[in-house]
């Protein structure tokens, strides 16, 4: 599983930059969205969204998961983690983090909201 903090900390940087996100309060947001069809071919879904909306950092099929990162917040300067999750049920839950700084931006949830946007439910 992916270290939320880790792959931000990262992404922002190293040295500095990265220690510094680690305090800071993360954006966390969760949004549900209904997927009819095959969970395979959902998850498949869940893939291509987050590969259009960023880049793919770990797919885990054994509990139908896919990490990415997004770019997001002003100017895309705020990476954010997505984590989109495919339940046997057609359930498909999107949830972005992000490190929030004085000016909030939201990211986590702007990026949770661009990868739901371009998932593509049949």
């Amino acid at each position: 599983m992916v270290d939320e903090d880790e792959v931000i900390a990262r992404y922002l940087g190293g040295g500095g930059a990265g220690r510094v996100s680690r305090r800071m309060k993360r954006d966390t947001f969760e949004l549900s969205l209904e997927a009819d069809g095959n969970p395979v071919q959902v998850f498949v879904q869940a893939q291509e969204a987050l590969r259009r909306c960023g880049e793919i950092i770990e797919v885990d099929e054994s509990s139908n998961r896919v990490f990415g990162v997004v770019e997001s917040g002003t100017g895309g300067l705020n990476p954010a983690v997505v984590t989109v999750t495919v339940g046997g049920s057609g359930r498909v839950t999107v949830r972005g983090v992000a490190a929030e700084g004085l000016i909030k931006q939201h990211a986590g949830e702007k990026a949770a909201r661009t990868v739901a946007a371009a998932f593509e439910l049949t």
